[in-house]
């Protein structure tokens, strides 16, 4: 393989680990805001039960 091909599968790589990285903090992201929102959730109920 030519050092241009090796840099582009290189390239390659790291894009495809980017989009990767990109999904994975969208998930983390969206479960965040579900954790939050149950805590929420849980505050609520406990202060309209005391």
């Amino acid at each position: 393989m030519t050092q241009t091909e090796n840099y582009m599968v290189l390239v390659q790589r790291n894009a495809s680990g980017l989009v990767e990285l990109k999904n994975l903090s969208e998930t983390l992201a969206k479960q965040c805001e579900q954790v939050s929102e149950t805590i929420e959730k849980i505050s609520k109920s406990y202060f309209l039960n005391r």
